[in-house]
């Protein structure tokens, strides 16, 4: 499984962006990473380097993600700005051509 494979957290301000901070989701995205069992022959420093190594990232997954949904906001509020200014300045030539 590659890093494509994980599952990407909700954007902020969503529904269900609680799932994406919930510790369960992250541990289910790591295990499913790293196989469904362990092998005997790994240690237990392995089994956690792996596993820190899987939330490490999930934690990746959901900063990239966060910082897309950052710039679609700022984007979007971009384009609120310029149409608000763009209907102030219509209202202001109506106002001011009125015969």
């Amino acid at each position: 499984m590659d890093d494509g494979d994980l599952p990407l957290p909700a954007a902020p301000g969503s529904d269900s962006q609680q799932a994406a901070l919930n510790y369960s989701t992250l541990a289910s995205a790591v295990a499913s990473a790293n196989g469904p069992l362990p092998d005997p022959g790994i240690s237990s420093t392995e089994t956690l380097l792996r596993n820190i190594q899987g939330l490490l990232k999930v934690a990746a997954d959901n900063a990239r993600q966060q910082e897309r949904q950052i710039n679609y906001e700022k984007g979007t509020n971009s384009n609120m700005v310029y149409l608000l200014s763009l209907a102030q300045y219509y209202i202001y030539l109506a106002a001011t051509h009125k015969s």
